[in-house]
């Protein structure tokens, strides 16, 4: 007998409720995942912090991007780091005195984020590849790239927001903040170094040329990597997604990063909770009891 009309399929009632259960199922476990405590072994655990230099940071040094509440990440990222630590003595390299891995942003002249690199494209304006595909002209003399290249980038890539210059390669907005100089960091990648395409994430850049980071982090063998740095919205999204592509198991540190607007962290969380990669407090990092 054929339902009657406006009413719901037996079967298919069926297969939504499954479907909410399930997806009730797996937020119950993403809930519990970010209040498990995390215990550290340095040995297959890595620290990573990422682009925590002093561009992003309002109190600088450089400050061309400042993230709101960027300061608060330093001491998380401190206290956090002692559980990295490997115990002594430290023969090879492979096992280096700590666990810690960093990725810096640094740009050249030109690059295709920049607002200068335009003849009318301001900063906060979103570069699409529709936006760009009758242009016969539009970059500056100071743009290190083609229009050619930017429409491949932009079209392989996805958009691409254009800000103030920042990250210049030799500034102090190119550094790893003052505060974090004297941590003894075992693997440092440079990212964006080329002036197009964009590379938000520490993986690869956003026409998926990869960066040493998979290589360096392989080489030591760590498997689970806990993400600090600026900013959440931007760069430590990316990363973390990244990772979780490529394999590793992830966890973020909500005290240890900031976004630079509220709804960016939101919508970057929404995709954390779809990869399944949790949010933590620092508070919840423990050091194994085999590698105390």
């Amino acid at each position: 007998m054929a339902p009657r009309k406006g009413t719901i399929p037996k079967t298919a009632r069926k297969t939504a409720r499954t479907a909410h259960k399930r997806a009730a199922r797996r937020a119950a476990e993403y809930r519990k995942a970010c209040r498990r405590v995390v215990r550290i072994d340095p040995y297959h655990d890595c620290m990573l912090i990422v682009d925590a230099t002093g561009t992003f940071f309002p109190k600088g040094p450089g400050a061309e991007l400042p993230v709101p509440g960027g300061e608060g990440i330093l001491q998380p990222i401190l206290r956090s780091a002692e559980f990295f630590y490997r115990p002594r003595p430290v023969v090879t390299e492979t096992e280096a005195e700590a666990a810690i891995a960093v990725t810096i942003e640094e740009h050249k002249p030109g690059h295709v984020s920049y607002e200068t690199s335009y003849l009318t494209t301001k900063k906060g304006d979103l570069l699409t590849y529709e936006t760009v595909r009758g242009w016969k002209t539009g970059l500056s003399s100071k743009a290190a790239f083609t229009l050619r290249e930017l429409k491949r980038a932009l079209k392989k890539g996805g958009p691409q927001p254009i800000f103030a210059e920042h990250s210049i390669a030799g500034s102090e907005g190119a550094k790893l903040h003052p505060v974090l100089r004297s941590l003894p960091i075992l693997i440092r990648v440079y990212k964006g170094q080329e002036p197009i395409p964009e590379c938000f994430g520490g993986f690869h850049d956003a026409c998926g040329t990869y960066t040493p980071l998979v290589d360096k982090l392989d080489k030591y063998g760590f498997e689970r990597l806990i993400i600090f740095g600026l900013a959440e919205d931007y760069c430590v999204g990316e990363t973390a997604l990244q990772a979780k592509k490529l394999g590793y198991q992830v966890y973020v540190v909500r005290d240890g990063t900031r976004a630079v607007t509220k709804a960016g962290q939101r919508a970057m969380r929404k995709k954390f909770r779809e990869a399944g990669i949790p949010l933590i407090h620092s508070r919840q990092l423990r050091r194994a009891k085999q590698a105390a």
